[in-house]
Protein backbone atom coordinates (compact mmCIF):
# COMPACT_ATOMS: atom_id res chain seq x y z
CA UNK A 1 0.00 0.00 0.00
CA UNK A 2 2.92 2.33 0.58
CA UNK A 3 4.74 1.40 -2.65
CA UNK A 4 5.47 4.49 -4.72
CA UNK A 5 4.60 7.02 -2.04
CA UNK A 6 8.18 8.45 -1.85
CA UNK A 7 8.04 9.18 -5.59
CA UNK A 8 5.62 12.04 -5.04
CA UNK A 9 7.86 13.74 -2.46
CA UNK A 10 11.01 13.11 -4.48
CA UNK A 11 9.50 14.73 -7.59
CA UNK A 12 8.28 17.76 -5.65
CA UNK A 13 11.60 18.24 -3.85
CA UNK A 14 13.62 17.78 -7.05
CA UNK A 15 11.62 20.45 -8.89
CA UNK A 16 11.90 22.87 -5.97
CA UNK A 17 15.66 22.49 -6.08
CA UNK A 18 15.90 23.59 -9.72
CA UNK A 19 16.41 27.36 -10.05
CA UNK A 20 14.64 29.51 -12.62
CA UNK A 21 11.39 27.58 -12.82
CA UNK A 22 9.20 30.15 -11.11
CA UNK A 23 7.44 31.22 -14.30
CA UNK A 24 6.75 27.66 -15.38
CA UNK A 25 5.49 26.82 -11.90
CA UNK A 26 3.07 29.76 -11.88
CA UNK A 27 1.71 28.88 -15.32
CA UNK A 28 1.22 25.27 -14.32
CA UNK A 29 -0.45 26.29 -11.07
CA UNK A 30 -2.89 28.47 -12.98
CA UNK A 31 -3.67 25.64 -15.39
CA UNK A 32 -4.21 23.16 -12.55
CA UNK A 33 -6.47 25.51 -10.60
CA UNK A 34 -8.46 26.24 -13.75
CA UNK A 35 -8.90 22.53 -14.41
CA UNK A 36 -9.89 21.69 -10.84
CA UNK A 37 -12.34 24.57 -10.50
CA UNK A 38 -13.77 24.35 -14.03
CA UNK A 39 -12.30 27.78 -14.79
CA UNK A 40 -14.41 29.46 -12.11
CA UNK A 41 -11.69 30.26 -9.58
CA UNK A 42 -11.40 28.81 -6.07
CA UNK A 43 -15.16 28.17 -5.81
CA UNK A 44 -18.14 28.54 -8.07
CA UNK A 45 -20.68 28.40 -5.24
CA UNK A 46 -21.72 31.29 -3.01
CA UNK A 47 -20.42 29.84 0.25
CA UNK A 48 -16.68 29.86 0.86
CA UNK A 49 -14.03 29.46 3.53
CA UNK A 50 -13.15 32.78 5.18
CA UNK A 51 -11.31 34.07 8.25
CA UNK A 52 -14.55 35.33 9.74
CA UNK A 53 -15.88 33.73 12.95
CA UNK A 54 -12.46 33.80 14.69
CA UNK A 55 -11.81 30.77 16.84
CA UNK A 56 -14.48 28.65 15.17
CA UNK A 57 -12.91 25.23 14.38
CA UNK A 58 -15.68 24.25 11.99
CA UNK A 59 -17.28 20.83 12.01
CA UNK A 60 -13.99 19.00 12.56
CA UNK A 61 -11.08 21.15 13.71
CA UNK A 62 -7.30 21.18 13.17
CA UNK A 63 -6.68 17.92 15.04
CA UNK A 64 -9.17 15.94 12.98
CA UNK A 65 -8.27 13.23 10.50
CA UNK A 66 -10.69 14.92 8.10
CA UNK A 67 -8.49 18.02 7.84
CA UNK A 68 -5.47 15.82 7.16
CA UNK A 69 -7.10 13.81 4.39
CA UNK A 70 -9.06 16.63 2.76
CA UNK A 71 -6.00 18.87 2.42
CA UNK A 72 -4.05 16.23 0.48
CA UNK A 73 -3.69 16.03 -3.31
CA UNK A 74 -4.92 12.43 -3.22
CA UNK A 75 -8.40 14.00 -3.08
CA UNK A 76 -8.11 14.46 -6.86
CA UNK A 77 -8.05 10.71 -7.35
CA UNK A 78 -10.73 10.16 -4.71
CA UNK A 79 -13.03 12.70 -6.35
CA UNK A 80 -12.95 10.98 -9.73
CA UNK A 81 -13.39 7.57 -8.12
CA UNK A 82 -16.41 8.73 -6.13
CA UNK A 83 -18.23 10.02 -9.22
CA UNK A 84 -17.61 6.73 -11.02
CA UNK A 85 -18.87 4.50 -8.20
CA UNK A 86 -21.82 6.77 -7.44
CA UNK A 87 -23.00 6.13 -11.01
CA UNK A 88 -23.83 2.53 -10.03
CA UNK A 89 -26.93 3.64 -8.10
CA UNK A 90 -29.74 3.74 -10.70
CA UNK A 91 -31.89 6.30 -8.87
CA UNK A 92 -28.97 8.58 -8.01
CA UNK A 93 -27.67 8.32 -11.59
CA UNK A 94 -31.10 9.09 -13.02
CA UNK A 95 -31.24 12.25 -10.93
CA UNK A 96 -27.84 13.35 -12.16
CA UNK A 97 -28.63 12.56 -15.80
CA UNK A 98 -31.94 14.42 -15.80
CA UNK A 99 -31.11 17.39 -13.61
CA UNK A 100 -27.46 18.29 -14.28
CA UNK A 101 -25.35 19.31 -17.25
CA UNK A 102 -22.63 16.70 -16.79
CA UNK A 103 -22.74 15.84 -20.50
CA UNK A 104 -21.66 19.35 -21.46
CA UNK A 105 -19.49 19.96 -18.40
CA UNK A 106 -18.45 16.72 -16.66
CA UNK A 107 -15.61 18.36 -14.73
CA UNK A 108 -17.92 21.12 -13.56
CA UNK A 109 -19.62 18.60 -11.31
CA UNK A 110 -16.22 17.57 -9.95
CA UNK A 111 -15.40 21.25 -9.29
CA UNK A 112 -18.69 21.83 -7.48
CA UNK A 113 -18.11 18.73 -5.40
CA UNK A 114 -14.67 20.11 -4.51
CA UNK A 115 -16.17 23.44 -3.43
CA UNK A 116 -18.76 21.67 -1.28
CA UNK A 117 -16.17 19.42 0.37
CA UNK A 118 -13.80 22.35 0.95
CA UNK A 119 -16.38 24.50 2.72
CA UNK A 120 -17.92 21.74 4.83
CA UNK A 121 -14.41 20.64 5.83
CA UNK A 122 -12.59 23.90 6.51
CA UNK A 123 -15.35 26.50 6.83
CA UNK A 124 -16.59 27.83 10.14
CA UNK A 125 -19.77 26.15 11.34
CA UNK A 126 -22.05 28.90 9.89
CA UNK A 127 -20.26 28.63 6.52
CA UNK A 128 -20.51 24.83 6.47
CA UNK A 129 -24.18 24.95 7.39
CA UNK A 130 -24.85 27.59 4.72
CA UNK A 131 -23.27 25.29 2.14
CA UNK A 132 -25.40 22.38 3.31
CA UNK A 133 -28.56 24.49 3.05
CA UNK A 134 -27.59 25.49 -0.49
CA UNK A 135 -27.12 21.87 -1.49
CA UNK A 136 -30.43 20.93 0.14
CA UNK A 137 -32.16 23.66 -1.86
CA UNK A 138 -30.76 22.19 -5.08
CA UNK A 139 -31.78 18.69 -3.99
CA UNK A 140 -35.41 19.71 -3.54
CA UNK A 141 -35.75 20.24 -7.28
CA UNK A 142 -34.18 16.88 -8.17
CA UNK A 143 -37.05 14.41 -8.16
CA UNK A 144 -39.15 12.43 -10.59
CA UNK A 145 -39.90 8.89 -11.76
CA UNK A 146 -37.11 6.63 -13.04
CA UNK A 147 -37.36 4.40 -16.11
CA UNK A 148 -38.24 1.40 -13.91
CA UNK A 149 -41.23 3.26 -12.46
CA UNK A 150 -39.72 4.03 -9.08
CA UNK A 151 -39.70 7.57 -7.73
CA UNK A 152 -36.32 9.20 -7.16
CA UNK A 153 -35.38 12.18 -5.03
CA UNK A 154 -32.00 13.66 -4.21
CA UNK A 155 -33.37 14.42 -0.72
CA UNK A 156 -34.13 10.76 -0.01
CA UNK A 157 -32.01 9.67 3.00
CA UNK A 158 -30.98 6.38 1.38
CA UNK A 159 -29.83 8.14 -1.79
CA UNK A 160 -28.02 10.81 0.23
CA UNK A 161 -26.27 8.08 2.20
CA UNK A 162 -25.11 6.33 -0.98
CA UNK A 163 -23.61 9.50 -2.44
CA UNK A 164 -21.99 10.55 0.85
CA UNK A 165 -20.67 7.13 1.85
CA UNK A 166 -19.17 6.42 -1.58
CA UNK A 167 -17.50 9.82 -1.45
CA UNK A 168 -15.96 9.16 1.97
CA UNK A 169 -14.85 5.65 1.02
CA UNK A 170 -13.23 7.06 -2.13
CA UNK A 171 -11.35 9.81 -0.29
CA UNK A 172 -10.16 7.31 2.30
CA UNK A 173 -8.98 4.73 -0.24
CA UNK A 174 -7.22 7.42 -2.27
CA UNK A 175 -5.38 8.73 0.79
CA UNK A 176 -4.41 5.24 1.92
CA UNK A 177 -2.81 4.57 -1.46
CA UNK A 178 -1.60 8.01 -2.59
CA UNK A 179 -1.60 10.23 0.49
CA UNK A 180 1.51 11.99 1.72
CA UNK A 181 1.52 10.17 5.07
CA UNK A 182 0.73 6.72 6.36
CA UNK A 183 -2.76 6.42 7.87
CA UNK A 184 -3.30 4.04 10.77
CA UNK A 185 -6.36 1.80 10.98
CA UNK A 186 -7.48 3.76 14.03
CA UNK A 187 -7.30 7.04 12.14
CA UNK A 188 -9.17 5.52 9.19
CA UNK A 189 -12.00 4.63 11.56
CA UNK A 190 -11.85 8.09 13.12
CA UNK A 191 -12.24 9.67 9.68
CA UNK A 192 -15.32 7.64 8.82
CA UNK A 193 -16.87 8.45 12.20
CA UNK A 194 -16.03 12.16 11.90
CA UNK A 195 -17.68 12.44 8.50
CA UNK A 196 -21.06 11.32 9.82
CA UNK A 197 -21.32 14.89 11.15
CA UNK A 198 -22.04 16.05 7.60
CA UNK A 199 -24.59 13.41 6.70
CA UNK A 200 -26.58 13.87 9.91
CA UNK A 201 -26.87 17.59 9.09
CA UNK A 202 -28.70 16.52 5.93
CA UNK A 203 -31.24 14.85 8.19
CA UNK A 204 -29.98 11.27 7.83
CA UNK A 205 -30.38 9.62 11.24
CA UNK A 206 -30.89 5.91 10.54
CA UNK A 207 -27.86 4.09 12.04
CA UNK A 208 -28.04 1.58 9.18
CA UNK A 209 -27.11 4.40 6.78
CA UNK A 210 -24.25 5.69 8.96
CA UNK A 211 -21.29 3.25 9.03
CA UNK A 212 -18.86 4.24 11.79
CA UNK A 213 -15.72 2.31 10.84
CA UNK A 214 -13.75 1.90 7.63
CA UNK A 215 -14.55 -1.83 7.45
CA UNK A 216 -18.26 -1.24 7.97
CA UNK A 217 -18.24 1.51 5.34
CA UNK A 218 -16.54 -0.70 2.77
CA UNK A 219 -18.92 -3.58 3.50
CA UNK A 220 -21.95 -1.26 3.29
CA UNK A 221 -20.95 -0.14 -0.20
CA UNK A 222 -19.86 -3.50 -1.60
CA UNK A 223 -23.06 -5.23 -0.46
CA UNK A 224 -25.42 -2.36 -1.28
CA UNK A 225 -28.42 -3.80 -3.14
CA UNK A 226 -28.95 -0.72 -5.32
CA UNK A 227 -26.11 -1.33 -7.76
CA UNK A 228 -26.84 -1.77 -11.44
CA UNK A 229 -25.73 -0.41 -14.78
CA UNK A 230 -28.29 1.68 -16.65
CA UNK A 231 -27.70 3.49 -19.96
CA UNK A 232 -26.91 6.72 -18.14
CA UNK A 233 -24.20 4.94 -16.16
CA UNK A 234 -22.20 4.15 -19.28
CA UNK A 235 -22.62 7.69 -20.51
CA UNK A 236 -21.35 9.16 -17.24
CA UNK A 237 -18.38 6.78 -17.16
CA UNK A 238 -17.35 7.76 -20.69
CA UNK A 239 -17.43 11.44 -19.78
CA UNK A 240 -15.44 10.91 -16.57
CA UNK A 241 -12.79 8.67 -18.14
CA UNK A 242 -12.35 10.74 -21.30
CA UNK A 243 -13.72 14.25 -20.68
CA UNK A 244 -13.63 17.03 -23.30
CA UNK A 245 -10.38 18.54 -22.06
CA UNK A 246 -7.65 20.38 -23.95
CA UNK A 247 -5.23 17.86 -25.49
CA UNK A 248 -2.43 19.14 -23.27
CA UNK A 249 -4.40 18.23 -20.11
CA UNK A 250 -5.63 14.81 -21.17
CA UNK A 251 -2.47 12.78 -20.41
CA UNK A 252 -2.24 13.97 -16.80
CA UNK A 253 -5.96 13.59 -16.25
CA UNK A 254 -5.84 10.14 -17.83
CA UNK A 255 -3.24 9.02 -15.29
CA UNK A 256 -5.34 10.29 -12.38
CA UNK A 257 -8.45 8.65 -13.83
CA UNK A 258 -6.55 5.36 -14.16
CA UNK A 259 -5.50 5.71 -10.53
CA UNK A 260 -9.16 6.24 -9.57
CA UNK A 261 -10.25 3.14 -11.50
CA UNK A 262 -7.47 1.20 -9.78
CA UNK A 263 -9.21 1.86 -6.45
CA UNK A 264 -12.51 0.30 -7.58
CA UNK A 265 -13.10 -3.42 -6.89
CA UNK A 266 -13.13 -5.51 -10.06
CA UNK A 267 -16.77 -6.53 -9.70
CA UNK A 268 -17.84 -2.88 -9.63
CA UNK A 269 -15.49 -2.13 -12.53
CA UNK A 270 -17.32 -4.76 -14.59
CA UNK A 271 -20.64 -3.12 -13.79
CA UNK A 272 -19.19 0.21 -14.90
CA UNK A 273 -17.87 -1.30 -18.13
CA UNK A 274 -14.26 -0.79 -17.05
CA UNK A 275 -13.33 -4.49 -16.91
CA UNK A 276 -14.13 -7.52 -19.06
CA UNK A 277 -17.47 -9.13 -18.13
CA UNK A 278 -17.69 -12.74 -16.96
CA UNK A 279 -20.45 -14.94 -18.48
CA UNK A 280 -21.09 -17.16 -15.46
CA UNK A 281 -24.61 -15.78 -14.90
CA UNK A 282 -25.67 -17.98 -17.83
CA UNK A 283 -25.32 -20.95 -15.46
CA UNK A 284 -28.41 -19.70 -13.59
CA UNK A 285 -30.48 -21.47 -16.25
CA UNK A 286 -29.28 -24.81 -14.87
CA UNK A 287 -31.10 -24.26 -11.61
CA UNK A 288 -29.76 -23.94 -8.06
CA UNK A 289 -26.68 -26.07 -8.76
CA UNK A 290 -25.77 -23.96 -11.77
CA UNK A 291 -26.36 -20.75 -9.83
CA UNK A 292 -24.11 -21.94 -7.01
CA UNK A 293 -21.39 -22.98 -9.47
CA UNK A 294 -21.69 -19.65 -11.26
CA UNK A 295 -21.22 -17.73 -8.02
CA UNK A 296 -18.11 -19.76 -7.17
CA UNK A 297 -16.63 -19.22 -10.62
CA UNK A 298 -17.51 -15.53 -10.50
CA UNK A 299 -15.73 -15.19 -7.15
CA UNK A 300 -12.65 -16.92 -8.57
CA UNK A 301 -12.75 -14.62 -11.60
CA UNK A 302 -12.97 -11.61 -9.30
CA UNK A 303 -9.91 -12.71 -7.34
CA UNK A 304 -7.96 -13.36 -10.54
CA UNK A 305 -9.06 -10.00 -11.92
CA UNK A 306 -8.02 -8.20 -8.74
CA UNK A 307 -4.59 -9.85 -8.92
CA UNK A 308 -4.07 -8.96 -12.58
CA UNK A 309 -5.33 -5.41 -12.15
CA UNK A 310 -3.23 -5.03 -9.02
CA UNK A 311 -0.03 -5.95 -10.82
CA UNK A 312 -0.69 -3.41 -13.58
CA UNK A 313 -1.60 -0.81 -10.97
CA UNK A 314 1.63 -1.32 -9.02
CA UNK A 315 3.89 -1.44 -12.07
CA UNK A 316 2.41 1.36 -14.17
CA UNK A 317 -0.41 3.39 -12.64
CA UNK A 318 0.88 4.16 -9.16
CA UNK A 319 4.33 5.46 -10.18
CA UNK A 320 2.77 7.62 -12.90
CA UNK A 321 0.09 8.99 -10.58
CA UNK A 322 2.65 9.72 -7.85
CA UNK A 323 4.77 11.58 -10.39
CA UNK A 324 1.82 13.67 -11.59
CA UNK A 325 0.88 14.54 -8.01
CA UNK A 326 4.49 15.39 -7.26
CA UNK A 327 4.50 17.89 -10.12
CA UNK A 328 1.16 19.32 -8.96
CA UNK A 329 2.48 19.59 -5.41
CA UNK A 330 5.45 21.60 -6.71
CA UNK A 331 3.16 23.90 -8.70
CA UNK A 332 0.49 24.45 -6.05
CA UNK A 333 2.71 24.54 -2.98
CA UNK A 334 2.57 22.46 0.18
CA UNK A 335 -0.49 24.05 1.78
CA UNK A 336 -4.18 23.70 1.00
CA UNK A 337 -5.67 27.23 0.66
CA UNK A 338 -8.80 26.21 2.54
CA UNK A 339 -6.80 24.76 5.40
CA UNK A 340 -4.54 27.82 5.58
CA UNK A 341 -7.56 30.10 5.96
CA UNK A 342 -9.13 27.78 8.52
CA UNK A 343 -5.95 27.64 10.60
CA UNK A 344 -5.71 31.42 10.49
CA UNK A 345 -9.33 31.72 11.65
CA UNK A 346 -8.82 29.28 14.54
CA UNK A 347 -5.57 31.01 15.57
CA UNK A 348 -7.29 34.40 15.58
CA UNK A 349 -9.69 33.13 18.21
CA UNK A 350 -6.85 31.81 20.37
CA UNK A 351 -5.05 35.15 20.13
CA UNK A 352 -8.11 37.19 21.10
CA UNK A 353 -8.10 38.57 24.66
Amino acid sequence: MTLGRPTRTLVTDALRAVPGLGGARDRLAGAVVGLLTDGQGPADLDAEVTVEHPGDPGLFGPDSVTWRIHSDLSMLVGGVRSLLVQALHPLAMTGVARHSNFREDPLGRLARTGAYVGVTTFGAVPEAEQMIRMVQAVHRSVEGVAADGRPYSASDPATLAWVHNVEIDSFLRAYQRYGSERLSATDADRYVDEMTAVLTRFGVEDPALLPRTAADLQRWILTHPEQARIPETGEAVRFMVLPPLPPTSLPAYGVLAAAAVGLIPVRQRRMLGLAAPVPFSALDRLGPVGTSAGRMLEGAADRAGELSAGVFDVVAVRPAAQTIMGVMGWALGPDSPGRVLAERRVAAGAAAP
